[in-house]
């Protein structure tokens, strides 16, 4: 038997340097994407961030963070590829701490920044920005019990953390920023689905919730900008099905966790099961007769 619940030991803290927020020792929700593969997924080295998330990331700051923008990226020249002159600019932006952006991208960050703030319920959500609202990071105690046959009942207290792109404390609501390709009512679903936005919904609902005396769990929007032209703005909520669901997927990963921790360590496994298992085809694969 596994049984998922909040202490209430939490704090807030804003301003906090993203390199410290990653490294700071609790379970966020990327940590449950991977338990949610495995535990030796979790445990793997962190992989590089693709050329895609580096974007993203730039366009969070450009957006949400002007103030910091100008002196975390520095436009490149154009220079040829794996010349000396470009391996000599790189070295120099990166000993003085800047990240290089293009001038393509920030071409496209000003078209995709211009029809986000004219977008009336978007622009809505993200004012006012501040350091107070923007990248505001929430950590909480969940504390899980577990027990079985064999052992007594044991209780795992775990530091579970989130970070959220912007609060709007005036309509309650957490906002997402999301650069997408699709980011229409039809078919950005497939995208919550398949990189679980879902449990991200639900465990920063629970963050916040579990961090501020409210007696109702907040909002939740994606506000969602396509990365080409004509660069649509949509702003998108999910169903209450939805969110149970992605509140169902973190604690069973949670308590997948701490059933792994509650293990004598020398029964561990990190990987998939030792065990043999039948599969099934997915439902979208089996054709009528």
């Amino acid at each position: 038997m596994v049984e998922v619940e909040s202490k209430p030991w939490f704090e807030i803290v804003e301003n906090m340097d993203n390199d410290d927020y990653r490294a700071y020792p609790a379970i966020s929700k990327s940590d449950l994407d991977k338990i949610n593969r495995s535990i030796a997924h979790w445990k793997a080295p962190n992989s590089s961030p693709t050329p895609e998330m580096k974007e993203g990331s730039a366009f969070h700051c450009y957006v949400l963070e002007p103030w910091h923008f100008k002196n975390r990226y520095k436009e490149a020249p154009k220079l040829t590829k794996n010349s000396a002159a470009e391996t000599k600019w790189f070295g120099a932006i990166e000993n003085k701490g800047f990240l290089p952006i293009t001038k393509d991208q920030l071409s496209r960050f000003e078209c995709m920044a211009d029809n986000l703030w004219s977008h009336p319920k978007a622009s809505r959500l993200l004012k006012p920005l501040n350091p107070e609202s923007v990248e505001v990071s929430y950590f909480w105690e969940t504390e899980v019990y577990i027990k079985d046959s064999l052992r007594s009942g044991s209780f795992h207290t775990i530091k579970s953390k989130c970070r959220v792109d912007h609060t709007n404390a005036y309509e309650n609501v957490l906002i997402d920023l999301k650069t997408t390709q699709d980011g229409s009512k039809n078919n950005f679903p497939m995208s919550v689905a398949k990189y679980r936005y879902h449990v991200q919904a639900a465990w920063y609902r629970e963050g916040f919730f579990r961090t501020h005396e409210v007696e109702e769990y907040p909002e939740f929007a994606f506000i969602c900008v396509e990365k080409k032209a004509p660069f649509n703005v949509s702003v998108l909520t999910l169903g209450e099905r939805s969110l149970a669901q992605g509140s169902l997927e973190a604690k069973a990963d949670i308590a997948e966790y701490a059933f792994w921790l509650n293990e004598p360590e020398d029964q561990r496994v990190e990987g998939y099961s030792v065990d043999i298992q039948e599969i099934e085809l997915p439902n979208w694969a089996f054709k009528e007769n």
